[in-house]
């Protein structure tokens, strides 16, 4: 019990910072000028996930201690891999079209 909670302390303020700084960011961001439209708690909670992706994998590469190049491979893929394959089930799984509203969006503009 003496281990718990300091860990559970530390993994509550590391939350914190993985949820308030990326909706705190969305929320006071001006909305689009010619659309009126606004990023909602999906994009939010993205930013929130992709931070504790990035973060996950720094702590992983901070903290292994036996570097082999299997290991090493697998951990470099894991890490590219992600951006393209939440691409890829954005467009895939129904209902999810972030992705397709952002780059229609971008292409409409000059």
């Amino acid at each position: 019990m003496k281990h718990y909670w300091p860990w559970f302390l530390y993994s509550f303020a590391s939350s914190c910072v993985f949820y308030f700084i990326p909706a705190y960011s969305y929320d006071k961001t001006p909305a689009n000028g010619s659309t009126g439209s606004m990023d909602g708690l999906w994009a939010a909670g993205f930013v929130s996930f992709t931070s504790m992706v990035i973060v996950h994998h720094v702590f992983m590469c901070i903290g292994l201690r036996n570097y082999t190049r299997f290991m090493s491979i697998i951990y470099i893929i894991s890490f590219l891999l992600y951006f393209p394959m939440t691409v890829y089930f954005n467009d895939v799984i129904e209902g999810s079209s972030m992705y397709l509203n952002t780059f229609n969006d971008i292409l409409k503009e000059p």
